[in-house]
Order: structure tokens, then sequence, then C-alpha cells
């Protein structure tokens, strides 16, 4: 330590006997300025991923940009090819969850099914319910078909469905109902654990009991069934996607309603 010590003091003499002290005091703030800028930048770089306009939650309609495919998206379906460590490699964690890399299989019936692969802030509540073989809706953002954004409201197993999808179940809901589940609804995954006969019948249609093993995140998962009534043909198209995962979007005050958006 002596001898460093002993060279700075003779180079900063030195110096400063070229520059001047007002140099000196000048280049020592721009030198302190570019080490603190280093040691920060890594950080503004996290920052601008999870806040960004494709950050790490561009996936879950984080930001503008995110908001805007989901108006003016092409609606797809989209089914996880792959799940794994943050593509930088190593374990990346934002508020102690993880930073996972997704590859995702998307068809839009528009064009040539295709992959696309991101990283995203994933809870880990929700890992379980993204792992190969699940299903979920998303918006396609028109700007980059290769950022696509969850669509909740893709279309529903229970309720009121979109894109002209099967409509199931929904007897009962109220029109404050549906209001509250568009507007304050909780997003999460379903997973279809069975469709099972009940012997029961309704309009000549069979009864089935339908049920779900449901993820919110933040919230500990839960098991719902309802009996539904629906076509013979429509029980055998649903029977073949029994133990995939989908996302759904569930009553605020109930969680016995909820809209699942079922993809065959």
């Amino acid at each position: 330590m002596v001898v460093p010590l002993i060279l700075w003091n003779v180079l900063n003499e030195q110096i400063i006997s070229y520059i001047g002290q007002r140099g000196w005091d000048i280049g020592m703030v721009v030198f302190i300025v570019c080490i603190v800028a280093a040691s920060i930048l890594p950080f503004v770089g996290t920052l601008a991923s999870v806040f960004g306009g494709g950050g790490y939650n561009y996936f879950w309609g984080g930001g503008k940009k995110a908001q805007a495919a989901l108006a003016g998206g092409r609606s797809a379906s989209a089914t996880v090819v792959g799940i794994g460590e943050h593509s930088g490699g190593g374990t990346l964690t934002i508020n102690n969850q993880p930073v996972l890399n997704l590859k995702l299989q998307i068809d839009d019936n528009y064009q040539k099914p295709y992959e696309v692969t991101f990283d995203v802030l994933m809870p880990r509540t929700a890992v379980p319910q993204f792992q190969p073989g699940a299903a979920f809706a998303v918006k396609v953002d028109p700007a980059d078909p290769q950022r696509v954004v969850l669509d909740p409201e893709g279309a529903s197993s229970f309720g009121t469905a979109a894109g002209g999808k099967p409509v199931v179940g929904g007897e009962g809901w109220t029109e404050l109902d549906r209001t509250l589940l568009k507007r304050d609804g909780k997003d999460g995954m379903a997973k279809l654990l069975g469709v099972d006969d009940t012997g029961k019948s309704e309009d000549f249609n069979p009864v089935v009991l339908m049920t779900y093993e449901v993820y919110l995140p933040g919230e500990e998962p839960y098991t719902f069934s309802k009996e539904v009534p629906m076509s013979t043909q429509l029980v055998k198209k649903i029977q073949t996607v029994i133990g995939k995962t989908f996302s759904t979007r569930v009553h605020p005050k109930d969680c016995e309603k909820m809209h699942v958006n079922i993809t065959f």
C-alpha cells in the first residue's frame, strides 16, 4: 500500500503542475462520474427491460406498446414449447421473481404456425402453468409478429366467448357480473383436470362436470368444479384437451365465476 500511495502523490503533483489545480479538480469530477455511471448502467438496463416497451413485462400487458397490441393486435393461440433460464444464461431474479425464457408456438390462422422466444418476468406461482403443452390466447403485435401479449379475454368456456368459439356455462350471471369480470377480473391460468359424465341431461344435451385447478398470481391454487350442459360433439372435443392449461379471468368477488380460454 505504501508504494502505490507514493506513486500517487508523485503523479498527482506532476499532473497538477501541468494542468493546474482547476483542471485537476475537473478531471477528478469527470472520473468519479464515469465510475458511478459504470456502476449503475447494468441496473438501468434491468429497469429498461422491466418497464421498457418490449421489456420483461410486455407479455403481461405492461407498458403502452403492450396495451396497444392488446387493443389492435391480431388474435392468436399460443402453445408453450419450452421454458428455461434467462436467455443471457444463469439465474436472474427481480423482486425474488425469476426472469425466464419462454418459447411459444403461435397460430393466428393467418400464416403458418411459427415460434417466438422471449424473456419474461414470471411469478413463481405461475411457473407450473407455463410448462410445455400449456395453451392460451395471445395478441400479436401488428408491428412485430415476434412480440405477443397474453390475452385473458381471447375466448372462454364459461360465459360469453369471443371469436365465434363455443359458449359453455355462464348461467345465472347478471350484467353486473360480466362488467365486473371484464373490468376488475383477476388474470391467471386454469388447468383442465377432467370432463366427467354426470348421468344428467338438459335440453337433450349431456351435463358434464368440468373440473379445473386455478392459479392466480400471489394466491394459493384452488380446485373448482361446475356442472355444464353441452353437446355430445363438444364434450368429445373438450375431452381431448384434458390436462392442458389455459389462460383465465376470475370474477373479483366470486372465484367460481370465470372465463377460461380453451383453445383446440
